[in-house]
């Protein structure tokens, strides 16, 4: 059994981190209604239930509900979701040391799950979308530098599956987050795993938060090294002057990773001129807008054709079909068109967070 400072269960915002959960629930691996009904219709009871048990120390994590979430590729990758005590003191935990973790991450190279600070609709992130706009702005602005001719591209092997509990606790403690909280994530953590310390759930924010900052472990190295680098999750990527220097590079990179228990993908790790990677990863968001704009200029055509007299005229676009509607559309069209199979994984990734955000 775990329990928590008394101060700190009273400081605990769990109303944030309740909505919060409201909103994640929504793009859950595991659909669990009933679960959601406690959220929605229990919560004064739910939390006054979760202050009690850590006050006491009479709280004690319960094993989560895990199903294999099959892929397109036939493979599968584990989903799992939490009973409402768990999830909520998940979400409060790491609620509570966020900021503090956030301020390790430079967004000038890390442009994945970006905390909100102001968060109004309690999405904890912002939106997916707006996030690989600013990371093409950065490999763009990569690729007009006449000094870095090639870049090496990788994909860290099951990454959440690997993730080194004892390091990532390490590096909030070393990032001065709330060590009451650290100390009780560390617990339920481990719990979660069933006594396994490698490896933390995937499909929820707090997951998603924790596997973002993991990676910052790297950061110092490559700065060390001086080497421009972009990262979004484990999808990283490393500029270099020429094709022998970025082939060192990637020498370091894999032994920096294994210090923290990480491998890359082989199939899915290469070194590319510079000016490639450009082309190649731009290519399925112009492919994303150019798909965007014919269902907009279909529907516009449609409405026109519609003979209801003056309407048509003065109808703007977001009366015919919804954004989110026209983007989901966008999505499945482009979904299946990717050939290459080193690709296609990560255009998904793409397409993933797109309908991600019209989901929501």
């Amino acid at each position: 059994m775990a329990g928590l400072d008394p101060l700190l269960v009273d400081a605990i915002e769990f109303e944030k981190s309740l909505n919060r959960i409201k909103t994640d629930v929504l793009t859950d691996f595991v659909l669990a209604p009933h679960y959601s009904v406690v959220y929605s219709y229990s919560s004064g009871e739910l939390i006054e239930c979760i202050k009690s048990l850590l006050k006491s120390g009479q709280y004690m994590p319960d094993s989560p509900i895990k199903m294999d979430i099959p892929k397109a590729s036939g493979l599968t990758r584990p989903g799992a979701i939490l009973k409402p005590i768990d999830r909520m003191v998940y979400q409060a935990l790491v609620d509570t040391i966020s900021t503090h973790a956030e301020a390790q991450l430079d967004r000038t190279c890390v442009f994945s799950h970006v905390l909100l600070i102001d968060d109004p609709e309690f999405k904890m992130f912002r939106p997916s979308n707006e996030c690989w706009e600013e990371l093409q702005n950065a490999l763009n602005a990569k690729g007009r530098d006449g000094n870095l001719g090639h870049a090496v591209r990788t994909d860290v092997s099951c990454y959440f599956e690997r993730i080194y509990q004892h390091n990532l606790i390490n590096l909030l403690r070393s990032s001065g987050c709330d060590s009451r909280a650290v100390n009780l994530l560390e617990r339920i953590l481990l719990a979660f795993t069933e006594n396994d310390s490698h490896g933390i759930l995937q499909g929820m924010f707090p997951s998603d938060f924790l596997g973002n900052f993991y990676l910052a472990s790297i950061y110092d190295g490559l700065k060390v090294e001086d080497v421009p680098f972009i990262r979004y999750v484990d999808d990283i990527y490393l500029f270099y002057h020429s094709e022998l220097e970025a082939k060192k590079g990637l020498v370091r990179l894999c032994r920096m990773l294994r210090d923290e228990g990480l491998n890359l993908n082989e199939s899915k790790t290469d070194i590319i001129p510079t000016s490639e990677l450009i082309a190649e990863e731009t290519e399925i968001d112009l492919l994303f807008h150019a798909a965007r704009q014919e269902i907009t200029d279909t529907e516009l055509e449609l409405q026109v054709e519609t003979p209801y007299g003056f309407e048509t005229i003065w109808a703007t676009y977001s009366d015919i079909l919804p954004e989110k509607e026209i983007e989901l559309r966008a999505v499945k069209e482009l979904y299946g068109m990717v050939e290459s199979p080193l690709r296609r994984s990560k255009d998904r990734k793409i397409l993933s967070a797109i309908f991600t955000k019209s989901r929501r």
